[in-house]
């Protein structure tokens, strides 16, 4: 029955098989159906409360919590392979790809806010992160090479041999804090040890200076 539609009366005509208005209103319309339930739930209707479909309902809630937290925490993987692995062959992208981490970790840190109770699957859910990140590195990491000229097939087997199956970072190397902890402020320097070499190492150095005598002070002249 559709919401808003009469009550059907014995006399009412059946509706033809396999019609749209043969099947639930679940099916047909979820949003007539979403307040249809919410009116009966608040009314304390269980007779013609919609049991089975309000629990599925309840639970794919938990379960995209549990997912939208998943895939940020795989893309923050993804960017820290990226970083890794091809951030000595182009540093100039290492500040856009930390840049993102840093995005992605601040979603994960609300996300958690938002849903404490995800903190007692932290490690389901961060082994799957991981493998999603390990494998879409793997395919942009293929991608690069691709470009450069070797087999795309070739590089992904490579890649996908060469990323570990199981976390080669820690979560909290990955979040950028303790997610486990509360109150635990973001730290934006923190990095898995591989990371944090390649951004050291991708740091412009200093250019060298020399002294020079100008008009009987000594001043500081930039040999570039």
């Amino acid at each position: 029955m559709r919401l808003g539609t009469a009550m059907p009366t014995p006399t009412s005509p059946a509706p033809a098989k396999g019609s749209r208005t043969d099947k639930p209103l679940y099916w047909t319309d979820p949003y007539s159906w979403a307040l249809r339930q919410a009116a009966l739930l608040r009314q304390r209707d269980c007779e013609r409360l919609d049991w089975e479909n309000v629990a599925e309902e309840i639970e794919d809630l938990a379960r995209k919590d549990r997912s939208s937290w998943t895939s940020l925490c795989a893309r923050a993987v993804e960017h820290l392979l990226k970083m890794q692995h091809w951030g000595p062959r182009r540093p100039d992208s290492l500040r856009p790809w930390s840049r993102e981490v840093d995005n992605f970790r601040d979603q994960m840190a609300e996300a958690l806010d938002d849903s404490p109770g995800l903190k007692g699957v932290l490690d389901e859910m961060f082994a799957k992160a991981w493998e999603r990140g390990r494998r879409a590195a793997a395919k942009a990491l293929s991608r690069y090479e691709e470009d450069a000229g070797l087999d795309g097939r070739v590089a992904r087997r490579k890649w996908l041999a060469t990323i570990p199956e199981e976390p080669a970072f820690r979560l909290e190397e990955v979040a950028g804090k303790d997610p486990r902890q509360a109150m635990t402020p973001q730290d934006d320097e923190l990095w898995p040890p591989a990371v944090e070499r390649v951004l050291r190492d991708g740091r412009p150095e200093r250019r060298p200076t020399r002294r020079r005598q100008v008009s009987g002070r000594d001043r500081s002249a930039d040999l570039a």
